[in-house]
């Protein structure tokens, strides 16, 4: 009786390849949240503004806006007062 012997020989390189590239694709991952977490880290920390929200300076650059209009309104009524001797008539 003769036994019969098989070998079967397995490249596993390509395996050991590819187990190499996703350790790497791994690693470069963490490398790319490491360097998101330090850049938010470094960056001030600004509230989030929200879509219905403006910024400080378009708030203060309205005021003034609205305060120098009112300002021009005053000093017509003001030149009115003088044209017509002190009496004012309001035309509403």
């Amino acid at each position: 009786m003769r036994a019969f012997c098989s070998v079967i020989i397995v490249d596993c390189s390509s395996s050991d390849k590819q187990d190499q590239q996703k350790e790497q694709d791994k690693q470069q991952d963490q490398q790319k949240d490491q360097q998101q977490n330090q850049d938010q880290q470094q960056q001030p920390s600004q509230p989030e503004k929200k879509d219905n929200e403006m910024s400080k300076e378009n708030a203060e650059q309205l005021l003034n806006s609205v305060m120098q209009d009112e300002k021009d309104v005053q000093d017509k009524v003001k030149k009115q007062q003088v044209l017509q001797g002190g009496r004012l008539e309001k035309d509403w």
